[in-house]
């Protein structure tokens, strides 16, 4: 007789199924973690930003008379218990919560939870609660472990006989979560050098997109332009002299430059010329502008591309001396109608 690996309930079944083989559905759609199979990321949802700031469970003092009481904005988290599937709790509305009041004579840390609570599983009731996690007052305090089924929304610091919490004391330790395969937006608790789960998975970061690629988070490659009209005016000069620089950051994989320079510059019984150069001034030339010979002359480069880079590099803009015929033999340029224009292309 064939034997069969039965697995949970699908939604697709016509029939009534448990909630836990629901919540199992449910985590067929959010974001995986690292460890055993049906692992998944605990964390907020973030669905709100206002000036810049995600809201979703954020924890503030409260205002605009400070007391004992901690603020809570609306929001939704995804939280686990071993075994179970994921949680999904929602704050509808923004509330408050209160805080024991302050030891008179040590300081302690509080924590602010979201937490799920199961009845099914041995405790005293069900539901979705943001709840305080009171510490132990010390002379060098430590909050709490953190409960089964909770993930933390903040630590605040209560001074010995404070009366009153300020936003000073509240740290914001909320970690993102997001749907499977969407792009997670990282909060204050969350950290930037924890590894992906799967490659091609998204994030969120310092206003840029990341994709871990199996090893490493990288930034998608796109062209970027780099300008700078902050010419240095050089006087009298018989060598080579930088009018100006370009630092190029590392793009995270393979690129080209594509250079361009301009600068209005006068030669003095020689010919003035306008190199753009790779890392060293004295390096060779990537591109040339050839200027005036004894004379004043606008001068411009063509566009050139250098070969395939990685990393991180410097463009220059140089002003040299060629073909002296008499001394002094010197060049010098304005800080006017100039610029140094580079193009960073992916390879």
């Amino acid at each position: 007789m064939p034997v069969v690996l039965p697995g949970l309930d699908p939604w697709a079944t016509q029939k009534r199924i448990g909630e836990r083989e629901a919540r199992y559905a449910l985590g067929a759609t959010l974001t995986p973690a690292a460890g055993p199979a049906l692992a998944g990321a605990d964390g907020v949802l973030p669905s709100t930003t206002v000036d810049g700031q995600t809201l979703d469970l954020k924890v503030t003092a409260d205002a605009p008379d400070p007391s004992m009481d901690l603020r809570i904005f609306a929001g939704q988290c995804v939280l686990h218990r071993p075994g179970q599937g994921p949680y999904l709790g929602t704050l509808d509305e923004p509330g408050t919560i209160t805080l024991d009041d302050a030891d008179p004579v040590n300081p302690r840390i509080d924590l602010v939870i979201a937490r799920a609570y199961d009845k099914r599983l041995g405790d005293p009731t069900t539901g979705f609660v943001i709840e305080p996690l009171t510490g132990t007052p010390n002379t060098d305090p430590t909050p709490q472990a953190v409960p089964v089924g909770a993930i933390v929304l903040a630590a605040v610091v209560v001074g010995p006989g404070d009366r009153a919490i300020r936003d000073d004391t509240v740290r914001d330790l909320r970690r993102s979560t997001a749907t499977r395969n969407g792009i997670r937006v990282l909060l204050p608790g969350d950290d930037p050098t924890e590894p992906g789960v799967h490659s091609g998975q998204s994030r969120y970061r310092d206003g840029r997109l990341e994709t871990w690629n199996g090893q490493a988070w990288h930034t998608p490659r796109t062209t970027e332009v780099f300008e700078t009209t902050a010419i240095t005016r050089r006087q009298d000069q018989s060598g080579l002299a930088p009018i100006a620089a370009i630092q190029i950051p590392d793009p995270g994989g393979p690129y080209r430059l594509v250079v361009q320079a301009s600068a209005e510059m006068t030669a003095h019984q020689c010919r003035a010329d306008l190199f753009v150069c790779l890392d060293s001034v004295t390096a060779p030339p990537v591109a040339v502008g050839v200027g005036p010979a004894s004379a004043s002359q606008h001068v411009l480069t063509p566009m050139r591309t250098t070969a395939e880079l990685i990393g991180p590099h410097k463009v220059y803009a140089v002003g040299t001396r060629l073909f002296p015929s008499g001394e002094p033999a010197v060049w010098s340029n304005t800080d006017r109608n100039a610029n140094l224009t580079v193009l960073r292309l992916p390879v």
